[in-house]
């Protein structure tokens, strides 16, 4: 087992969302941090509020401190998708 599915399975991420990448850094001092990079496949589809699977327009970059892991602050970087939504039939 990797690095990358050991965190995937400790944060509870289900397909088609993954742990992309992994670094740790420590600047010397006493605070070490954990950055954990999720995302998905290219061509994956999201629900939308109705449950119909959209494909991805784009992303947005955002950042969320986590627990931490042991005593290193961990941060989690997604690119959270924004989907194409079927348009309204009027």
């Amino acid at each position: 087992m990797n690095s990358t599915t050991l965190f995937s399975m400790a944060l509870g991420l289900q397909s088609p969302w993954q742990v992309n990448d992994i670094s740790f850094s420590d600047d010397g001092s006493t605070r070490k941090e954990l950055h954990l990079h999720i995302g998905f496949d290219r061509g994956s589809r999201f629900p939308d509020e109705t449950g119909v699977a959209c494909p991805v327009h784009d992303t947005v970059t955002r950042e969320w401190q986590h627990l931490n892991f042991f005593e290193h602050h961990c941060f989690l970087h997604c690119a959270v998708p924004r989907i194409k939504q079927p348009m309204a039939k009027w």
